[in-house]
């Protein structure tokens, strides 16, 4: 037991994956002349299956029930050298030491996983778990723990036999049935409305994907049923306690089942939307979405071109000192992380505070204040142009209203009729502003002007009614509105004048005593130099 309501089914077990010594190591023109032997990355070439130990007694076997495990430094194979240490703790505490006397791990080894299976009495819940600890050819380590569980209903029709496993299982088989029955109904307005018109509906291709999800879940469903039937999980432990079971590959198609029931809830709440586009927050919300497409379109491109570019220059600059950053994949997948605020960059600016400073900052700059300033404003944009251009024509409703497929055609549709008529007006109006000339028949009691021609404005396309609000100009005034715009507009002006009138006046008031002044200035001025002149000639009157 492991603990109170734990306890271990079976021993646990040691599996290792090794690689050949291999000659021919060296890398370069600068070793060419020279021949290094070493244990190289696990590959199909690589792995070594010959016998080793003092005695050759460790051998390599495979696991028909394992799965291959991908890991952080390679992919290792479901086989290998195996050992399996007893439940008795001195037993395997004797067993561990002579494993490490005789060996059996070395710089050969490139994986060592520890696997065992838990199991717990009050649930009846089966825990495989796998402890991998990975070895690089350059000394790098790794490790990482997975757990998969598995209920009795995930092994057995009717799990252990209770109220609720029986409850589970009646609602599986009525899903089923319902299941099959609304894949008769998609055949059938497959066949009704033909393939062409049914394929453009998306809730169409919504429902065949979910049906699809959930055979699919219940056909592997019922595999691990007829495989953990076929295994009699449990039943040898109980005539030999340290026989191992393994059960990584029933655990790993348990866990698709809640993957494909796990994607498949989305669907099905998705499918909502069918249902609530009728009411008109809804349909304003959709209509809303709708309209951000042109420009959400491209402002995701550009998000995605600037992050793959943040994560190349991060991979460049930090890959060989941050494991996170060494790939571009991982790289970018770090950045989306640190977008969503999920971990921290700032071992960038650790490695290289300049450099890694500089980074940072634009990053932050260009996404988190460049980036969603821009969003919101298009969430703004299109939540006004929803408000303000008519929302649905005459046409529209004809056709399938509110069909994601359609309206994204029509959106694109609305959008190339814009920039032609905004980038070749003449274009447009060949294209559409065609004109059909329609006379009527002449009659000899009627006035000239009823024989004269009218010309309508044919119609291209499903939103033209769009194009002719737009068009349409705005309404005339009438004499009352134009001889009160015509007042207002002379009350303006004559208020106006006036003002600067004013301003005129003070302005020359002010010339004016400026120019006394400065008259009164050039009167003194003079007086003085006259009385300077009559000083002087006194002085030299008196001089002589």
């Amino acid at each position: 037991p492991i603990d109170l309501a734990n306890r271990l089914v079976g021993g646990v077990r040691l599996r290792q994956v090794r690689v050949k010594y291999t000659s021919g190591c060296q890398v370069g023109p600068l070793f060419s002349k020279f021949t290094i032997s070493c244990y190289p990355t696990i590959s199909g070439d690589t792995e070594s299956k010959d016998a080793f130990g003092d005695s050759s007694q460790f051998t390599w076997s495979s696991d028909p029930y394992g799965t291959p495990y991908v890991g952080y430094l390679a992919t290792y194979p479901a086989d290998g050298y195996i050992e399996v240490l007893p439940t008795d703790r001195e037993e395997a505490l004797a067993m561990v030491d002579t494993l490490e006397s005789q060996k059996f791990m070395g710089p050969w080894t490139r994986a060592l996983f520890i696997d065992f299976v838990a199991w717990n009495m009050n649930f009846g819940t089966y825990a495989v778990t796998t402890l991998n600890i990975e070895y690089g050819a350059s000394s790098g380590v790794a490790s990482h723990v997975a757990m998969l569980t598995m209920s009795p209903r995930a092994l057995a029709f009717g799990g252990s036999g209770d109220a609720g496993d029986t409850l589970d299982l009646f609602l599986q088989v009525l899903v089923i049935v319902f299941t099959f029955y609304f894949v008769f109904e998609e055949v059938q307005d497959a066949r009704k409305y033909g393939m062409a018109v049914y394929i453009t509906d998306l809730w169409n291709v919504m429902d065949w994907v979910n049906n699809a999800l959930l055979l699919a879940a219940f056909g592997v469903r019922v595999f691990v049923y007829a495989e953990a039937q076929s295994m009699n999980i449990g039943q040898e432990q109980l005539t030999d306690k340290d026989a191992f079971p393994s059960l990584r590959s029933i655990a790993a198609w348990v866990e698709l089942v809640k993957l494909l029931n796990a994607v498949n809830a989305v669907f099905l709440y998705a499918k909502v939307i069918k249902y609530l586009r009728h009411m008109p927050v809804t349909r304003d919300l959709i209509n809303t979405f709708w309209k951000a497409l042109d420009l959400f379109v491209p402002f995701l491109f550009m998000f995605i071109v600037g992050f793959v570019g943040f994560g190349m220059s991060y991979t460049i600059g930090f890959g060989d000192r941050i494991w996170e950053l060494s790939t571009l994949g991982s790289a970018i997948t770090y950045m989306c992380r640190s977008f969503l605020k999920d971990v921290n960059i700032l071992p960038a600016y650790r490695v290289m505070p300049a450099f890694g400073a500089m980074l940072i900052l634009i990053f932050y700059i260009v996404f988190l204040v460049l980036g969603a300033n821009v969003l919101f404003a298009t969430i703004a944009d299109a939540m006004l142009r929803a408000k303000t251009e008519p929302l649905i024509s005459k046409e529209d409703l004809e056709l399938h209203k509110g069909e994601p497929i359609e309206e994204f055609i029509r959106e694109i549709k609305r959008w190339i009729k814009r920039q032609v008529k905004r980038r070749a007006p003449r274009l447009y109006k060949r294209i559409y502003g065609r004109r059909k000339k329609v006379t009527l028949a002449p009659k000899a009691e009627e006035k000239e002007e009823d024989l004269q021609a009218e010309f309508v404005m044919a119609d291209s396309d499903s939103d033209e009614s769009q194009d002719e609000f737009e068009e349409d100009l705005p309404k005339l005034p009438d004499k009352e509105d134009l001889m009160r715009s015509i007042e207002h507009m002379a009350g303006r002006i004559l208020s106006e004048v006036s003002i600067v009138s004013i301003e005129i006046k003070s302005e020359l008031h002010d010339v004016c005593e400026r120019v006394a002044q400065m008259q009164m200035a050039v009167e003194e001025l003079s007086s003085r130099a006259d009385l300077v002149r009559m000083e002087q000639e006194e002085f030299l009157f008196v001089e002589k």
